[in-house]
């Protein structure tokens, strides 16, 4: 190779990182944001399973607000712990026989670009009473 062909190419390295590095970032930035939201995702569904398990082994009335107010405490307490904000909770008591669903939904803002809201939802299912109470 001869001197003018070195210096002719000299440069080329610096050009072709100028022009891959903003798309590899860009690339990662993505990734870590889908990381961001698939961990709220999952933060949002273990804070509903901890609530409809409270709201499982309550031993007082279901339909009262003692009951939403001890299902939404823990489920509120498991998002804090998962550094979930802006969390909405909506309980559905099931009533005598069960069935309580929970339902956790929570607005990340992911690098300040957008907001994603995920929102999860847990079901108590228990078996009827009478179903149990047969011979």
């Amino acid at each position: 190779m001869t001197l003018a062909a070195i210096r002719a190419e000299r440069g080329s390295a610096l050009i072709e990182a100028a022009l891959v590095l903003p798309i590899l970032t860009t690339f990662l930035v993505g990734i870590v944001g889908s990381l961001e939201i698939a961990r709220s995702y999952h933060a949002a569904g273990v804070a509903a399973r901890e609530a409809v398990r409270v709201g499982a082994v309550y031993e007082y009335d279901r339909s009262s607000t003692a009951y939403e107010n001890a299902v939404t405490a823990r489920a509120t307490d498991v998002a804090r712990s998962h550094n979930l904000r802006n969390v909405n909770i909506a309980v559905t008591p099931g009533g005598r026989h069960g069935n309580t669903v929970v339902t956790v939904s929570a607005s990340i803002d992911v690098f300040g670009l957008r907001t994603v809201t995920v929102s999860r939802t847990a079901r108590e299912t228990t078996a009827s009473h009478a179903a149990l109470d047969r011979p």
